[in-house]
């Protein structure tokens, strides 16, 4: 690049008036833009490499270019506007020298927060997602950008990075480990793209953090309920097409399913069939479900079996009637039901019996209980028979889409769909229900609930006795 020749091409072009100096300028045969904004001095605007993913580079002048106004037109300092040309072609070409060389740009100085939004599209969109794509995306937008977003990455050093973690309430070993390859996912990126040196890259395994091995499970207050509950219609009908709908009306089901069992979320849910949901035999006036997936699977009991309430019932004899839709209007024998043939579906008394029946009705013994109605049946070509597909929509994603909707206004940040559980086991035990049927319910050890759920309880107890505190009887 021959900076004088361009020079003295600008002024040609000046003086024949192809160049008219403005407010913005962009240099001819140059990647440069010279602007002039509300101050009296030039900016200077420098591309920068698309890898980086980070806007271009505007840099104002450090002398005072003046600009100055003769009568009512403004006119431009034709000696500031070329010392201002000068200087943004002697930074492209030394930008361009360092890229040459493989060295960092450290004139553009890209930032956390832009190294780390081009992280998240590069996780966004790579062939193959991994489950921890979503914990590494979930640190970057929620923890890593807004507490270390502005600083220039050549300046996030071990400090920084140590005092990230040391502001952290929860220290368990996984969420460490995530918060830590998220970093090393940051510094990969930059110096993959010569923002950095590998030897100014911090060694992340000289960090001394204190873990907390028994950290407090992140669980739902009841204004987190009652909020979700009162907002759940609104984020239903605010879907953008009818699949989505669809998907977010058996989330409303499957929340409150999480709620009422304490079910693991995932497959311990999601393999729930309408098949194992039965009437028990011991004792009539009960239903039994059924659970074959999911962690238990692993364990010495292949399978476990709990008794559901009655909110659970009608939980899940209102999923039915959603997933039969029209259908479920063109029952003609309801005596089947012991009920007369006048009277609609909807006013059938909820109970365990019209569950079950329902359940034979429509054949549903096979279908997942959580499962869209778009059910397809595919040939076998090899066997010559129908297999049906059924399709279950991403609950987790259902989740994230909720608490944005709700603008992250629940009352931790890191609520997830798990945290139904712990609010369940919370609440059995602060309601007196003795810790080793509690344990077996529940698929899991009264040594893990002993461990985990103790300052849960405490917190939640005094929340409990706050809230039906009668406080008419303290008032002076």
């Amino acid at each position: 690049m021959n900076i004088d020749n361009i020079i003295d091409t600008v002024v040609e072009k000046i003086i024949d008036g192809d160049l008219v100096i403005g407010k913005y300028n962009k240099i001819p045969e140059t990647k440069l833009i010279v602007l002039q904004q509300t101050s009296s001095k030039w900016w200077i605007q420098v591309p920068t490499p698309i890898e980086m993913g980070i806007p271009n580079n505007r840099k104002r002048l450090p002398t005072k270019l003046s600009v100055f106004a003769k009568d009512d037109d403004k006119k431009y300092d034709k000696k500031s506007f070329l010392a201002a040309c000068r200087f943004g072609l002697k930074l492209i070409y030394k930008n361009e020298v360092l890229q040459e060389e493989g060295l960092p740009l450290f004139e553009l100085k890209p930032t956390v927060k832009s190294v780390s939004l081009q992280v998240i599209k590069n996780l966004q969109n790579a062939k193959q997602q991994k489950g921890t794509y979503k914990d590494y995306i979930r640190v970057l937008e929620k923890e890593i950008i807004p507490q270390l977003g502005s600083l220039y990455i050549q300046n996030l050093r071990l400090k920084e990075i140590t005092d990230f973690f040391h502001n952290k309430q929860a220290r368990s070993p996984t969420r460490i480990t995530i918060a830590k390859t998220s970093f090393e996912k940051i510094f990969n990126y930059a110096e993959l793209n010569n923002i950095i040196l590998q030897r100014d890259r911090p060694n992340l395994s000289k960090l001394e953090i204190e873990k907390d091995l028994t950290p407090e499970y992140v669980c739902f207050r009841d204004d987190d309920i009652d909020f979700i509950n009162s907002n759940i219609k609104s984020f239903i009908n605010n879907s953008r097409n009818k699949k989505t709908k669809e998907n977010r009306e058996l989330f409303k089901y499957y929340i409150n399913f999480l709620k009422t069992t304490g079910v693991r979320t995932g497959e311990e849910a999601t393999g729930i069939l309408w098949k194992h949901i039965f009437i028990s035999k011991a004792k009539s006036n009960r239903i039994i479900i059924k659970i074959e997936k999911g962690k238990i699977a692993t364990g010495k009991n292949k399978t476990r079996e709990i008794c559901i309430d009655q909110e659970t019932i009608e939980n899940l004899l209102e999923l039915l009637m959603f997933q039969m839709g029209k259908n479920i209007y063109s029952i003609k024998k309801y005596n089947a039901f012991d009920h007369k043939p006048t009277e609609p579906i909807e006013n059938f008394e909820v109970g365990h019996i019209n569950l079950i029946k329902l359940i034979k009705w429509f054949k549903l013994e096979n279908q997942p209980i959580f499962s869209r109605k778009d059910i397809k049946a595919k040939n076998n070509r090899n066997h010559n028979t129908s297999r049906t597909q059924f399709a279950i929509p991403n609950f987790g994603d259902c989740f994230n889409q909720l608490k944005d909707f709700l603008d992250n206004r629940l009352s931790d940040n890191e609520l997830t769909l798990y945290s139904y559980r712990h609010y369940f086991i919370t609440d059995k035990l602060i309601n007196g229900i003795e810790i080793h049927h509690l344990a077996r319910y529940c698929g899991t050890s009264v040594e893990m609930i002993e461990k985990h759920y103790s300052k849960l309880k405490a917190r939640m107890a005094s929340e409990f006795v706050i809230k039906n505190l009668d406080l008419e009887t303290y008032k002076l």
